[in-house]
């Protein structure tokens, strides 16, 4: 009999792992395997013909593409595949010293650069605005600042699906 159409299930993205379960349609007649088509992936031993297969070895930097093949004697086979990507956490936010400055209206945010993923810049409260073109710069320019309110801006990083993190400053500005 002809085998099973291979449907090796949805691509996946995951955050800051090296282990995932394949997870292909259960075959109705056939057999199916699974092999590494590319990428650093492996699948655990004893797990090739299962179609909820572990895998291991999985990398942030390089994504596995995984191949589901079924057949049925000397029918032709088919087969499909899927993508594994890992995210890597990113970098922890942090958004620098509060800042007291003398009768201004413009300052120098001074945020930790981001190694892995992006830092965005935005207004919790106050007047101040981030600079056009300046909300993922760590050392974002900002405007509008006032002598009479407080502004808080929020450095938030950011990496595909995995959580983010985010960390605060005030900027603070004495009228003379």
């Amino acid at each position: 009999a002809l085998p099973s159409t291979a449907v090796a299930g949805a691509d996946q993205t995951l955050c800051n792992v090296t282990t995932a379960t394949l997870a292909a349609t259960p075959l109705t007649s056939g057999t199916g395997a699974w092999t590494v088509v590319s990428g650093p992936g492996t699948i655990d031993a004893g797990q090739a013909n299962n179609p909820n297969a572990t895998v291991s070895n999985l990398s942030a930097t390089t994504p596995t593409v995984f191949r589901w093949t079924t057949s049925n004697g000397v029918c032709a086979t088919t087969n499909d595949d899927v993508t594994i990507n890992v995210d890597a956490l990113p970098t922890t936010a942090v958004a620098g010293a509060d800042q007291t400055l003398c009768n201004v209206t413009v300052a120098t945010l001074a945020a930790t650069p981001v190694t892995s993923g992006m830092g965005t810049w935005t207004v919790v409260s106050g007047p101040g605005t981030v600079d056009a073109g300046q909300a993922n710069n760590p050392n974002a320019t900002v405007s509008n600042l006032s002598a009479t309110t407080p502004t808080v801006f929020r450095w938030t990083t950011s990496n595909g699906v995995c959580a983010t993190t985010n960390d605060d400053v005030t900027i603070n500005v004495d009228a003379l």
